[in-house]
């Protein structure tokens, strides 16, 4: 980003996670001042796999936003998701699934290395939500500068 200091990106992605996210102060674990921005998220259903039907879960995410002059890191730290307690149906904790998208994970991938069918879906629907997401942030940070308070 341009023309835009460590510390007006820093202010302007804290704004965008306190207008994007229903309770900004429970989603934000942690910042360092003009450094680094540490929040949680949730996706619905971002998860998806074909066994018989489609099987959906959510999904729980750490982000970490580091700043420097001219540029900002958008990076997932840690992945999780939302999974039934085997001995009590009506508790659910979140499971870490970091490993899942190791490639040599033999409960995505073949023994050749290929991608098994019933995950190519969720394979590329998790990077585009992450994408999009940063896209979004972009456009806030670019946009914000650019408006007028006119009203």
């Amino acid at each position: 980003v341009q023309n835009k200091s460590a510390t007006a990106l820093y202010q302007k992605s804290l704004e965008w996670i306190k207008k994007n996210y229903k309770s900004p102060d429970d989603v934000i674990i942690t910042t360092v001042e003009n450094d680094y921005i540490r929040f949680r998220g949730i996706a619905n259903n971002l998860r998806c796999w074909k066994l018989v039907s489609y099987a959906c879960s959510d999904v729980q995410y750490e982000t970490e936003i580091t700043f420097k002059d001219g540029k900002f890191k958008f990076e997932i730290l840690n992945f999780e998701e939302k999974d039934k307690d085997p001995f009590n149906d009506f508790r659910t904790y979140w499971k870490n699934i970091n490993a899942l998208f190791y490639t040599n994970n033999k409960t995505l991938y073949n023994k050749d290395g290929e991608l098994k069918k019933q995950y190519v879906g969720y394979i590329n629907k998790i990077p585009s939500y992450f994408n999009n997401l940063n896209s979004e942030l972009k456009s806030y940070i670019e946009e914000s500068s650019q408006q007028k308070n006119d009203w």
